[in-house]
């Protein structure tokens, strides 16, 4: 993944862009078997840095977090069972804790991700530009499209589901089918 050219986030440094490369082999590495999470996390940092476009935030903390959201869903599931959407932040929270120690991630840095990350999935958590650009991210990755939905209501649904006016309208632009012409 190309930070700096394909996802236009030309303010990172080259040593920030070794660091997200570094993640994101890291991810690979520990979770091979699961293709479909690698793809999520790719997906979701390049939603992320389109949000960065429009929205005043720390970057290196959207992009590690975008990258990090779902981490902990299979662990969460085959320890939890049924329960898994219960524990699916403290399952991420675990692991990314494990790979920061691993990437050996300054802990400032590091304790902002877990904030961060342990943020997704409560609502009662802090509010932030970076909380809300992942979750975003996240929600964007998550959507599915379907052409059987209501057009007024899936468009009512992403109002309530998306946290920013530029991740709102980058659902409306993937979701909504735009009318035929006559």
């Amino acid at each position: 993944m190309n930070y700096r050219g394909d996802l236009g986030l030309n303010s990172l440094t080259e040593q920030q862009c070794q660091r997200l490369e570094f993640l994101r082999s890291s991810i690979a590495e520990h979770f091979h078997h699961q293709v479909d999470l690698i793809e999520r996390s790719d997906r979701a940092a390049s939603h992320a840095a389109d949000l960065l476009q429009y929205i005043d935030a720390d970057i290196m903390l959207c992009l590690y977090a975008s990258h990090l959201f779902e981490i902990g869903f299979e662990a969460a599931y085959l320890r939890h069972g049924d329960l898994y959407e219960r524990f699916i932040g403290q399952e991420n929270l675990r692991i990314v804790e494990r790979l920061l120690a691993d990437l050996d991630a300054d802990e400032d840095f590091s304790s902002g991700i877990c904030e961060l990350v342990s943020s997704i999935y409560d609502q009662a958590r802090v509010d932030t530009p970076e909380l809300r650009i992942t979750r975003d991210a996240m929600n964007l990755v998550k959507c599915v499209s379907t052409e059987t939905c209501d057009q007024d209501q899936l468009k009512a649904q992403l109002n309530l589901l998306f946290q920013t006016e530029p991740g709102y309208r980058r659902a409306c632009r993937l979701f909504l089918q735009e009318p035929k012409p006559t």
